[in-house]
């Protein structure tokens, strides 16, 4: 059966609602440019649908394209509507992590025909503190950048981490997962003088393909410029850094405070079943003079 996609297949095939300002920005000014997005995107989703079976195709393009019902289905392909529901979440799920592999694979191919760095470590960071305040991460990508007078107790004034150690009733493990990480990173890094830029916000379910390859791109240019990128929810409620990467591999290179070394495919950032979706910080460059000072 030969289907005519458009260039974003319904929210119920795939569950990803997100748009990505930059790439709708970049669209918007440039005509020849939207036009290639939307030939790729619509390849890509084919791509993803091909590593179906036919049947799980044909029903899969039915229930999205066709607004077919489960017991549509069932009664058009004779088979019981329980089956229907197996078949639909099943597929669903392999033609989004196929999705998500094409994005990925497409973004190898693109760093290869730029010329950049396909695979870069640094040496793996190493604090004496626990990672659990945003302000000791920053603290120690700091100390890696050559600006190492900055004190925990003044990053956590500035950051204001130690106005937040509070503990409610009925508090538990997930409560630090309400917590604005963004906000208070960029709070941080304007009130330092430096520019940086974050992925991740409370409320955020999930993330799309481009969205993975934006937190993937930050990271790579940031280790090039030998620094780590934060990272929290890489573990369950844990800060981390990302300190290496891979494309050979598809990996990338993490460590928490217990200095256990890991490695995650690139297809699993941001994915790895943990709610809420993953937070990453990367510090960039002095633009200012610290706000003391100014």
């Amino acid at each position: 059966m030969i289907v005519s996609f458009p260039m974003m297949l319904p929210d119920e095939l795939f569950s990803e609602t997100d748009v990505n300002t930059s790439r709708k920005t970049n669209a918007e000014s440039d005509p020849l440019h939207h036009m290639l997005i939307q030939e790729n995107e619509q390849e890509l989703l084919r791509n993803s649908l091909y590593s179906l079976s036919k049947q799980a195709r044909s029903l899969l393009t039915s229930f999205a394209l066709e607004d077919a019902t489960p017991e549509e289905l069932a009664f058009r392909y004779e088979m019981n509507k329980s089956n229907v529901y197996n078949i639909l979440s099943r597929s669903r799920a392999k033609a989004n992590d196929e999705r998500f592999r094409c994005e990925v694979d497409q973004h190898i191919r693109e760093r290869r025909r730029l010329g950049l760095p396909s695979t870069h470590q640094l040496q793996p960071p190493c604090y004496s503190r626990p990672y659990a305040l945003i302000s000791i991460l920053i603290g120690e990508v700091l100390r890696m950048a050559g600006e190492p007078d900055w004190t925990l107790t003044n990053l956590m004034g500035i950051s204001g981490d130690a106005f937040r150690l509070n503990v409610t009733n009925g508090c538990n493990w997930r409560g630090i997962s309400t917590f604005d990480w963004s906000y208070s990173t960029y709070r941080t890094l304007e009130r330092l003088g430096l520019s940086g830029t974050c992925f991740g916000r409370p409320g955020r379910a999930s993330i799309s393909p481009e969205h993975q390859i934006d937190m993937l791109s930050t990271i790579q240019d940031t280790i090039v410029r030998s620094l780590p990128v934060i990272i929290w929810n890489m573990e369950i409620n844990e800060f981390g850094f990302v300190y290496g990467y891979n494309d050979e591999e598809r990996t990338i290179s993490y460590l928490s405070y217990n200095r256990k070394i890991r490695k995650f495919q690139y297809e699993q950032l941001g994915r790895t079943g943990q709610e809420p979706a993953l937070f990453i910080a990367a510090i960039r460059q002095r633009v200012a003079s610290p706000a003391s000072e100014r």
